[in-house]
């Protein structure tokens, strides 16, 4: 399974108008309106630039910092346009019933750290579970349960990658309680233990 990411930017009308004017109409509304982008790994690490840049020239707001947002913005969209890697199937379009489960995304991604069970994640978005779990499979092709231990793995990546913290801390704010479970799952998805990707990630 892939890691995903939830990335939520919230524009004004005039920055939308003006990536509209740039990319078209019909791009905007095709890239605003998928509930979930593959990108090429090219694009994700341009993509994960962009962002950083933004993050940086947010935190270091100045006169010019409007228009190097919006252009930065105007970047990102087209950065994501061009390198959407091929999908196996057609992509699944934002439609009314999608509401709930990108509310759900948005609950995960703020609560991961509590291992919210599929239950709990459905009464914060006011459905049953039952059509909780369907959303998942519907879009993503997986559980929730594989979808919730991929956002707490990409999450432990980070700490491991930007921290030196130690595993047990890491497993805890990614919400494993249990080590050795962390490890475990870590490897599940990643392929190798957290220590052993920490030593990889920062070599000598």
């Amino acid at each position: 399974l892939p890691i995903y990411e939830n990335i939520e930017i919230k524009l004004r009308e005039s920055v939308t108008d003006h990536i509209i004017r740039v990319v078209g109409k019909e791009a905007f509304d095709m890239l605003y309106e998928q509930v979930s982008i593959t990108l090429t790994p090219e694009a994700d690490a341009k993509v994960r630039a962009i962002m950083a840049q933004i993050e940086e020239e947010w935190a270091h707001y100045d006169s010019y910092s409007n228009d190097m947002i919006e252009s930065l913005v105007i970047h990102l969209f087209v950065t994501a346009l061009r390198g959407q890697a091929p999908a196996p199937a057609p992509d699944v379009l934002l439609r009314q019933k999608h509401q709930p489960l990108l509310h759900a995304l948005s609950y995960i991604q703020h609560h991961y750290a509590e291992d919210p069970s599929l239950e709990e994640t459905a009464a914060a978005v006011h459905i049953s579970g039952a059509y909780l779990s369907r959303l998942f499979k519907q879009a993503f092709d997986t559980s929730y349960s594989a979808f919730l231990s991929e956002i707490k793995i990409s999450h432990a990546q980070q700490l491991l990658l930007n921290t030196n913290l130690p595993i047990s801390q890491v497993a805890y704010q990614c919400g494993y309680h249990n080590s050795n479970y962390f490890c475990d799952a870590f490897k599940k998805v990643i392929g190798v233990p957290p220590l052993k990707y920490r030593k990889n990630s920062h070599p000598l």
